[in-house]
């Protein structure tokens, strides 16, 4: 074996190193008899899995409860802020399945479905929440929204967030996207 076919000689292609001089240049390296580039590769880190969107969808939906739970009556900003609440927690009801596909891969059955109904919550309140919006029962937005408040009142936010008002135009965006 030579010192080109050496198992740590590799040097594999990132997403984000996808430029033409990057490549140019690997392929250069490693058919070069004279050089002898050893590459160690560490495990690849998805910085945005679905557990890390599920932490900060969760935060803004907490938040936006809070906002809810203190409107005094039913104004544009709450039915901005409802739709938002409704759509964050349909995006987390997304990233259930997502996080316990590993786990069922490695027969981690009883870890999966646990976390599945830990999780169950925010698809059942986000559309009964649909439905009271949509009708403009205030009254059941409310109950939902307290339910949610109840879920996420371990949740955390200091005054000085950099969360800003993420609902803002949510309900413009949801009619003209045609989700009525």
């Amino acid at each position: 074996m030579n010192v080109n076919e050496s198992k740590y000689s590799r040097i594999e292609r990132s997403s984000h190193n996808s430029s033409s001089d990057f490549d140019e240049i690997a392929v250069n390296l490693c058919e070069s008899d004279n050089l002898h580039l050893e590459v160690l590769l560490s495990p690849v880190i998805n910085p945005d899995s679905a557990g890390k969107q599920r932490n900060q969808l969760v935060r803004r939906v907490a938040l936006a409860a809070r906002e809810l739970l203190r409107q005094p009556e039913p104004n544009d900003q709450t039915r901005d802020i409802a739709i938002f609440i409704i759509l964050s927690l349909d995006a987390v009801a997304e990233t259930i399945e997502p996080t316990v596909i590993p786990w069922e891969k490695r027969d981690y059955w009883i870890k999966a479905d646990r976390f599945r109904m830990e999780w169950a919550w925010a698809k059942r309140l986000a559309d009964e929440m649909r439905e009271a919006l949509l009708v403009e029962d205030w009254g059941k937005v409310a109950m939902s929204t307290v339910q949610i408040a109840q879920k996420l009142g371990h949740i955390q936010i200091s005054p000085n967030h950099r969360m800003g008002k993420p609902w803002e135009g949510a309900w413009l965006r949801f009619k003209e996207g045609g989700n009525s």
